[in-house]
């Protein structure tokens, strides 16, 4: 006799709900870009208030700072988009992609910067060297304001500083996953060991997710 039958009628087969999300294409995959480009910086409105205040009391200049993957960029990006929204003009800077800015980027940088009186952001203020940023700092001094990404403390006042931990990266995953029905695709265990493995790195941790 089968278990969990009764008078030698087999017992009805139960299947447990999939939580693989293998075969997913890349159209449908829930940690593309675009959707994790899309998730927002966790501060609560209280929050946003007092990072505009402390913004307003360095006189408009100071850094995010965190280590690679916490968040930098995204609450940079929400920081200028509510400035602009609040009718302050702003400028985004952008730096390429090697280790120490080149002299053309650094030029268009020094361009927009004379003059203006718009608060500017500097993506990735960290790779200028120091003859680099005085030269900033000088073409800076009549803006409404200068706000850096970076990865270490210095150079400018501390605006906000990011940290990533395991239970926000679960989170995050959750809020991706939401739209498929299957939050439970990889337990908590798993997730744990993903963003430890990526050191904390919580962009590089979804990328891994993406390729599963």
């Amino acid at each position: 006799m089968n278990p969990g039958s009764a008078g030698g009628t087999p017992a009805p087969q139960v299947h447990e709900k999939p939580t693989g999300l293998g075969g997913c294409p890349a159209r449908e995959n829930p940690f593309r870009a675009e959707r994790v480009e899309a998730l927002r910086f966790r501060l609560g409105e209280r929050g946003w208030a007092e990072l505009i205040a402390r913004l307003e009391a360095l006189s408009g200049r100071g850094a995010i700072v965190g280590p690679r993957g916490s968040g930098k960029t995204t609450l940079w990006l929400e920081l200028a988009a509510r400035l602009r929204g609040a009718g302050r003009e702003v400028k985004l800077l952008w730096a390429d992609g090697s280790e120490r800015l080149s002299r053309e980027r650094l030029g268009l940088w020094l361009e927009a910067a004379r003059g203006t009186r718009a608060t500017l952001f500097v993506d990735g203020a960290d790779r200028l060297g120091l003859g680099q940023w005085w030269r900033l700092r000088l073409a800076t001094r009549r803006a409404g304001g200068l706000v850096t990404t970076q990865h270490r403390v210095g150079r400018r006042a501390t605006l906000y500083r990011c940290a990533t931990e395991a239970a926000l990266f679960r989170e995050l995953v959750a809020e991706l996953l939401a739209p498929t029905g299957n939050v439970a695709w990889l337990p908590s265990a798993e997730l744990d060991r993903v963003f430890g493995s990526c050191g904390g790195d919580i962009r590089r941790a979804l990328r891994v997710l993406y390729d599963r």
